[in-house]
C-alpha cells in the first residue's frame, strides 16, 4: 500500500532527491569511464537539471553510459537493510494561474533491495542527454530531473523512482513497483505490467495503454487520466483527478465505481455489464478486481477494451484526443503545460470508428 504521511527521518535513502546512504566505502570518481562493473542488484542515481534521460536494460552486471561528457560519474558501496526501505517523498510546489499547486509530502516503501552492502552508482550533471543502460537485475533505479523527458524500457526486476519538474516520463514495457511524479507535464505508460505503481501530477494528463496493475494509485490536481485497454488484479486501483476526467477501459471482468461531483458519467460497453446508481457502478463480466475513479471537475468514462476501437459520441471527444496526444512521440518541455484541452490535441492519423455508439448513463 501506498503511505501519505511523511516518512520518518533518519531514512538512508532519501528521494528528493539525493540518495543518502551510510557509505561502506568512499565514492570513486570514474572519469571518462562509460562501462562500470557493479556485481548483482546494484542502485543507480541520476540527477541532470535539464536535459532526457533514457534508462535501458541489459543481461550484463555492469552500469553503461553512453557518453560521460559533462557527467559526475561515482561508484560507492552502501549499506541496506529492512529498516530502511522506506523512501520520504517530499512536498512538490509549482506556481500556477490560480494559485501555488502542491503535492502534499508522503512515503514510498521499497522491497526490492537486498540486505548487505549494495553497489551504487551515481550520475549528476547540469544539461545534457543521457542514456544509461542498468542491469535487468538493477535493485532500485532513480532519477530527477528539473526540466526534460525521461523514458524507461524493458526494466521490471527492481524498483523505479522518477522526479521531474517540467517535462514528461514515459515507461514501455516496464515492471516491478515505481513511484512517478510530474509537477508539470504528462506521465505515459505503455505495455507496461505492474506490481505496485504511484503516479501523481500537479498539471498534467496519465495515460495508460495496454498496462496490467496488481495495485495502482494515480493522482493529479489539473489533469486527466486514461487507463485504456488495461487489466487488474485484485488490490489496490483508485484514480483520483480534482480538475480533469477519468477514462477506464477494461479488457477484463472488473467492479467499477465512479463519482463526480461537476461532470456526466459515462459508460461503452460490447459484453456484459451491470449499471447502476446512475452510472456510478459497473460490474463488468461477473465481477473482478475493485476499481475506483472520482473527479471533482470533470467526466467518468467507463469502456470495453480500447477508446480508440469504439465508436462514441462527441461528448467523448476530449478523452480521445488526451489518449492520442499521450501516445504520440515526447512533450517537449517548451510545449503547452496546462491540461491539454480538446483544441489543443492534434487528430491521431489512425483513428478507427469501430462497433456500438456509447451512451450516456442514465
Amino acid at each position: 500500500m501506498f503511505a501519505r504521511r511523511p516518512a520518518p527521518r533518519g531514512l538512508w535513502l532519501c528521494v528528493a532527491f539525493g540518495v543518502c546512504v551510510p557509505a561502506l566505502t568512499p565514492a570513486v570518481a570514474l572519469a571518462d569511464q562509460n562501462t562500470i562493473d557493479v556485481g548483482a542488484s546494484p542502485i543507480v542515481r541520476i540527477t541532470l537539471g535539464s536535459g532526457t534521460v533514457n534508462v535501458r536494460t541489459w543481461d550484463r552486471q555492469a552500469v553503461r553510459i553512453d557518453d560521460t561528457t559533462d557527467l559526475d560519474v561515482k561508484k560507492s558501496e552502501v549499506e541496506s537493510s529492512e529498516a530502511q526501505s522506506a523512501i520520504p517523498v517530499f512536498a512538490g510546489r509549482l506556481p500556477g494561474a490560480s494559485g501555488v499547486l502542491e503535492l502534499p509530502p508522503e512515503s514510498f516503501v521499497v522491497s526490492t533491495i537486498p540486505p548487505g552492502p549494495r553497489p551504487l552508482v551515481s550520475i549528476r550533471g547540469h544539461d545534457t542527454d543521457v542514456t544509461v543502460t542498468v542491469p535487468r537485475t538493477a535493485a532500485l533505479v532513480t532519477v530527477q530531473l528539473n526540466k526534460g523527458n525521461v523514458s524507461i524500457q524493458d526494466y521490471r526486476s527492481g524498483t523505479f523512482v522518477a522526479r521531474v519538474r517540467f517535462g514528461n516520463v514515459r515507461l514501455d514495457d516496464v515492471g516491478g513497483d515505481g513511484f512517478v511524479q510530474v509537477m508539470r507535464g504528462p506521465v505515459i505508460a505503455h505495455a507496461s505490467s505492474f506490481d505496485r505503481l504511484r503516479v501523481r501530477t500537479g498539471s498534467g494528463n496519465a495515460v495508460f495503454d495496454a498496462c496490467h496493475a496488481k495495485q495502482i494509485e494515480v493522482s493529479s490536481i489539473n489533469g486527466t487520466i486514461v487507463y485504456d485497454d488495461g487489466t487488474f488484479e485484485p488490490g489496490l486501483a483508485r484514480f483520483e483527478t480534482q480538475h480533469g476526467s477519468i477514462g477506464i477501459g477494461v479488457s477484463g471482468p472488473a467492479d467499477l465505481g465512479g463519482h463526480t461531483t461537476s461532470g456526466r458519467l459515462y459508460n461503452s460497453f460490447d459484453r456484459q455489464a451491470q449499471v447502476t446508481d446512475g452510472g456510478q457502478h459497473v460490474v463488468v463480466g461477473s465481477g473482478g478486481p475493485i476499481v475506483s475513479a472520482a473527479t471533482t471537475t470533470g467526466n467518468v468514462y467507463f469502456y470495453d477494451g480500447a477508446l480508440t476501437a469504439r465508436r462514441v459520441p462527441e461528448e467523448w471527444n476530449p478523452l480521445k484526443q488526451v489518449f492520442h496526444r499521450g501516445m504520440t512521440p515526447h512533450l517537449l518541455p517548451d510545449e503547452p503545460r496546462e491540461p491539454l484541452s480538446a483544441s489543443q490535441q492534434p487528430p491521431h492519423p489512425n483513428h478507427r470508428p469501430a462497433p456500438a455508439p456509447a451512451t450516456p448513463a442514465p
